[in-house]
């Protein structure tokens, strides 16, 4: 029974002997172990660059901005180690205040003062430093609306007028492309083989045109009469 007791105890000895053998060396790794992962989470710092959408705002109502030397800012980031590896470009913004903004080209600077950053993250460095952007003066005009037409109505026919509802549009834009404007025309409207007064749904052909209008579709009676012989 003695020796059985014995064989029983002697594991239970091996590990004190192992928990107490080199105690000193044991607690001092698990200390530096823990002032490393505190170094590296709270003290280390570490980079990252992100680039970012531009947000051009305040823009007066009576303008447009038509031109803009860059879409997008490079922002170079530094903060705690595992704060920075959760940054992601959405949580930066680049806002550029344009409110005092006047018609024509103007030059703006572009620094750390126009950052919105997330806590416990700083800038180092901001690319460009300066935005050049175009404004334009907007107006409003009416426009006469003219139908496009294709093709021949039936033989004896001939087109005798066309009613346009709406005749006028109203249209939007930028001053220089919109004030010598003074007509808006239909795509084609085919009235090849008609024989009698037709009506048609037309859009207006707007490709290319520098400006907005209040309504893209008019509606066209072509109205025929008989061929003088």
């Amino acid at each position: 029974m003695m020796l059985e007791k014995q064989i029983k105890t002697k594991p239970s000895g091996l590990k004190k002997q192992w928990i107490t053998e080199n105690l000193g060396l044991k607690v001092i790794s698990v200390l530096l172990a823990g002032f490393l992962w505190y170094l590296v989470n709270f003290t280390g710092s570490s980079e990252v660059a992100v680039e970012v959408p531009i947000k051009f705002e305040g823009i007066p109502a009576s303008y447009e901005l038509l031109w803009e030397s860059s879409k997008t800012a490079t922002v170079l980031l530094t903060g705690r180690e595992r704060v920075i590896r959760g940054v992601v470009p959405e949580m930066v913004t680049v806002a550029l205040d344009l409110s005092h903004s006047k018609a024509g080209e103007s030059f703006y600077p572009l620094n750390f003062s126009n950052l919105r950053l997330p806590h416990h993250v700083s800038a180092v460095k901001i690319s460009p430093t300066v935005i050049r952007v175009l404004l334009e003066e907007i107006i409003t005009k009416e426009l006469r609306v003219v139908p496009n037409l294709a093709g021949r109505p039936a033989n004896g026919f001939v087109v005798d007028s066309v009613d346009i509802i709406p005749e006028t549009i109203i249209a939007e834009g930028v001053k220089r492309f919109l004030e010598d404007e003074k007509e808006v025309f239909t795509e084609l409207v085919d009235i090849e083989g008609i024989s009698r007064d037709t009506k048609f749904k037309a859009k207006l052909d707007m490709n290319g045109m520098g400006y907005r209008i209040d309504s893209d579709t008019v509606m066209l009676t072509v109205k025929l009469r008989h061929k003088e012989e």
